[in-house]
């Protein structure tokens, strides 16, 4: 179900690539058009009906927040209790740019290593031990089933409550 407003347009991201046919083709900028205005309570409203509608046909939620004033924690809570009450029980995950600290209680999250540095106000770079004691942080907090630090060219990193942190290479 798409919700629309006449009031706001849609975030638009362009990807400017660069290399040739035989060659990987590599981001070289993007640029962003972000939505601007107000969200209105019945638009609010209706997206909310539409992503529960959505969440109660599916096997698993992803949430993405990149800051828009839409998806919050409040709500995604608000998904998760509607869920629950209609005893339709899934993960949720949650991939959240600005505001990774302020989920809580769901499936998993998957920050990538700058927003955790800047959650937590630490600096990472090749570290394991700081990587270590800030995914384990980032769990806590958040009390998260599972953390996946996504690591770029380093790979990932999940954490879970009481097992071994896994470190998964790039392929």
């Amino acid at each position: 179900t798409v919700v629309r407003t006449s009031r706001r347009g849609t975030t638009i991201k362009t990807r400017i690539l660069a290399g040739g046919i035989h060659s990987a083709k590599q981001q070289v900028v993007r640029i962003d058009r972000v939505a601007n205005g107000a969200i209105d309570k019945s638009t609010r409203n209706a997206f909310f009906r539409a992503a529960v509608s959505a969440a109660m046909r599916s096997d698993a939620v992803l949430i993405s927040d990149y800051g828009g004033s839409l998806v919050s924690p409040a709500v995604v809570s608000k998904l998760r209790r509607e869920l629950k009450a209609a005893g339709h029980v899934i993960p949720i995950l949650v991939d959240s740019r600005y505001r990774l600290l302020s989920y809580s209680g769901l499936t998993a999250c998957t920050p990538n290593e700058s927003e955790v540095e800047h959650a937590l106000g630490v600096r990472i770079n090749d570290d394991a031990r700081v990587l270590e004691r800030a995914g384990r942080q980032i769990l806590e907090q958040t009390r998260m089933q599972a953390v996946l630090v996504t690591r770029g060219s380093r790979g990932m990193a999940l954490f879970e409550t009481d097992r071994t942190t896994i470190h998964i290479p790039i392929v």
